[in-house]
């Protein structure tokens, strides 16, 4: 009996070995077959040439590309301030004056003696000149009643008038000099722009050490970004970028990459980058925060599709191609994969048409049918 019951037992765990050994397998042959038999609804696209690059995203800040810093050549009082911020100004536009009576008061005296001895030297010629004229000529005899003076005997003053030649020199000189500091009383800026930047009031200090006003050319502006050495490589002057001032409600402004830092900043490590962009209608300011968006590793005219068609067979990436209303897998190679497309470098032909919904439910050899991507 005991011998019986091991021989079913054994006989009971050969058949579980064999059939739980084959049923899965089998299970799953069965299965493939079932699927292929089934017509199963897809949408493709067909295979194409075209750009691809990787988008990446920086924060910058935005500056002026000529900010100019006003400071007084002489400090002092200030005693007048003609702009506010905001204001638009010319090459020379009057922004502020110092107040200074030494200065002013050296030119005065400087420009009244200046015209005395002009008035003086003026004085002489005509004394000369008239002493000239009433002079008797040396060869002609005169009765002893009209005797005069002859012309050697009238007096020279030409002495007189070269040494107020001279003095006149002098003090034209330092007027000069005394009109100079007195026109670094009046501060004027040196570039057209707006007034960005104020630090001084009217009966304050103006410093020659501190900048008083900022004028700053706002139709030209630019946005300092700052990358990290990975990244710095991969942007090239000349490459464009997107722009973003949410601040100034500007979206879509393009730019250009104009410099590429060389070396990093020492207290960030980090490389400084600059976008030039246009500011026209004058709404960015400097300090304005602004998002710029640019292309790497852009490639044109190669077979891009969309990342989502590729499957991941046992460590193969490959896609279905439809052909005759069968889904054909394709093992293919790839590029760059942007997320949402991705290049393929081998295995797919121009003119293809892929699976890009639906292929996760389709084997090699699947009846298919295209449909819309609502039909799915």
């Amino acid at each position: 009996m005991k011998k019986k019951t091991a021989i079913f037992i054994a006989l009971v765990l050969t058949a579980s070995i064999l059939f739980g050994g084959c049923t899965s397998p089998f299970k799953k042959k069965v299965e493939e077959e079932k699927v292929k038999e089934e017509t199963i609804p897809v949408e493709t696209e067909v295979v194409k040439t075209g750009e691809i690059y990787d988008e990446v995203s920086f924060v910058g800040n935005v500056c002026s590309e000529a900010d100019s810093m006003v400071l007084p050549s002489i400090p002092g009082t200030v005693g007048s301030l003609n702009v506010e911020i905001g204001d638009k100004v010319d090459k020379g536009s009057l922004l502020f004056t110092i107040e200074n009576d030494e200065i002013e008061k050296q030119m005065d005296t400087t420009k009244n003696a200046l015209d005395e001895a002009k008035a003086q030297k003026k004085d002489l010629e005509e004394k000369q000149k008239e002493l000239k004229s009433k002079a008797i000529p040396g060869n002609v005899q005169m009765p002893s009643s009209e005797a005069g003076a002859t012309a050697s005997q009238v007096p020279d003053m030409s002495s007189a008038i070269m040494q107020t030649q001279g003095q006149i020199a002098q003090l034209d000189a330092a007027y000069e000099q005394a009109k100079a500091a007195s026109d670094k009383l009046k501060v004027k800026s040196p570039v057209a722009g707006v007034v960005t930047y104020i630090s001084i009031k009217k009966g304050g200090i103006a410093s020659n050490t501190e900048p008083s006003l900022i004028v700053a050319d706002l139709n030209h502006m630019y946005i300092e970004l700052s990358v990290t050495d990975n990244m710095v490589n991969k942007l090239k002057k000349g490459e464009e970028g997107v722009v973003d001032v949410s601040s100034a409600d500007i979206s879509g402004l393009k730019g250009t990459i104009t410099s590429v830092g060389l070396s990093p900043n020492m207290r960030t490590g980090l490389y400084p980058v600059r976008i030039s962009i246009e500011n026209k209608d004058h709404a960015m300011k400097p300090g304005m925060s602004g998002k710029v968006k640019v292309k790497l590793d852009r490639k044109e005219n190669v077979v891009t599709i969309k990342s989502d068609a590729v499957i991941d067979e046992n460590g193969e990436k490959v896609v279905y191609v439809v052909k005759d209303g069968l889904a054909h897998e394709k093992k293919v190679d790839l590029g760059l994969d942007t997320g949402d497309k991705v290049e393929v470098t081998s295995g797919l032909d121009v003119g293809e048409e892929i699976i890009v919904k639906g292929q996760n439910y389709v084997q090699d050899g699947s009846k298919v049918k295209i449909v819309r991507g609502e039909e799915e």
